[in-house]
């Protein structure tokens, strides 16, 4: 073989193992690649200190510049205790917000209710360091929006000539069920002094299906 004919075949070799190179690096770049769960990180914390001086003066519940209502106590002892804080806002606001702390003052639950304590939207739990670890929405069984269900209650009050509703008087209650035998909305008013009327409401037809009331007892 000459010295021409070895120099070629040499060149074809090199040329086919970069091919081959090619094509090893492009089948592994086509692979799938595992993504990491991103968890959020909470930085809010609970004011311990003052939290303690409050409560040495009696005032674990007071009224911000802006109208907002605070309300805080503490659950359990020692390394198990665990602080709670709702705020309440002015009206228009329909919902208060929920807060319990871990016993480092990190948060640990958040979320908000109505008056008549229903939980609403999304509530996230943290662990001690602040790692989101759970999320509840609790819209999600649900058709029906909260104001979707307002309308409902007004269109009724309407037909039966009714006088509106203040929704956040003390006797005025919304709850929800979600069970196995479907979805459902209640709304419940004092139409009369000591009278408390019930309406029950499908979640996914927006019809009434029941009528009732009851008497308080302290009437």
């Amino acid at each position: 073989m000459n010295k021409v004919a070895v120099i070629f075949i040499w060149i074809q070799l090199l040329l086919l193992s970069s091919c081959l190179g090619q094509n090893s690096s492009y089948e592994q770049t086509d692979e799938p690649v595992e993504q990491k769960e991103q968890k959020d990180m909470i930085t809010e914390r609970f004011d311990i200190q003052a939290y303690e001086k409050r409560k040495a003066e009696e005032a674990l519940e007071f009224t911000e510049e802006d109208g907002t209502f605070v309300q805080q106590l503490e659950v359990g002892k020692g390394d198990n205790v665990n602080y709670i804080e709702y705020r309440t806002p002015p009206p228009p606001a329909r919902f208060k917000s929920f807060k319990r702390f871990h016993s480092n003052g990190v948060l640990k639950i958040e979320g908000q209710k109505f008056h008549s304590d229903f939980n609403y939207g999304v509530w996230k739990t943290y662990d001690p360091t602040g790692l989101t670890i759970e999320e509840v929405d609790y819209e999600a069984p649900y058709d029906l929006s909260f104001d979707e269900f307002l309308d409902l209650v007004k269109a009724y009050h309407k037909e039966k000539e009714i006088p509106e509703v203040d929704i956040m008087h003390n006797r005025t209650t919304i709850t929800r069920q979600n069970n196995s035998d479907g979805t459902f909305w209640f709304f419940s008013w004092e139409l009369i002094p000591g009278r408390i009327e019930v309406l029950k409401f499908n979640d996914k037809t927006g019809e009434i299906i029941s009528t009732s009331h009851y008497e308080l007892m302290d009437n």
